[in-house]
């Protein structure tokens, strides 16, 4: 059974970033939730579904135009580090990707082998933010050098 868009649209961006971050960085993490990035050894990135925004594509149908909101947290070593990958991955996320559907093998209770079919692309649509996030002195040390990057996507079909 394939999973719906919101988590095929995630965890497309998160396959993406992972490939493109391990070509050009060593012991990156990417994850999926705040749990694992709390878990996971700096540097970390986080991709996480904010919200998806949905309106019909045209009247008279019930199709629907969703635009998802996305926010890619990093946790760095640095402040530089924090500000060098989010350069990098805004590079990486600006042009079309490869959308996959994900689903689970048809064998009972094999749950952690995904399967992955391409099925289109996610094309950004607008940069919504690029901002270190400071908590003061009292922060955690795990957010002491932490940036997010919010975006805006759309999965359309195979060409961008």
């Amino acid at each position: 059974m394939y999973f719906r868009e919101k988590r095929c649209v995630q965890k497309s961006i998160a396959k993406h970033l992972n490939t493109e971050l391990n070509s050009a960085f060593t012991d990156i993490n990417v994850v999926l939730t705040w749990k694992d990035a709390l878990q996971a050894s700096r540097p970390v990135v986080c991709v996480n579904l904010e919200s998806t925004e949905s309106s019909l594509r045209e009247i008279g149908t019930t199709q629907l135009n969703n635009s998802h909101l996305i926010t890619i947290d990093i946790y760095a070593k640095s402040r530089g580090q924090a500000m060098d990958l989010a350069d990098f991955i805004k590079d990486k996320v600006r042009d079309c990707f490869d959308y996959y559907l994900f689903s689970h093998s048809p064998l009972p209770g094999n749950y952690d082998a995904l399967e992955e079919t391409k099925s289109g692309k996610v094309r950004t649509v607008k940069f919504l933010r690029d901002e270190p996030i400071d908590f003061g002195d009292t922060s955690d040390e795990r957010d002491r050098f932490r940036h997010t990057i919010a975006i805006q996507v759309k999965v359309t079909p195979n060409a961008c």
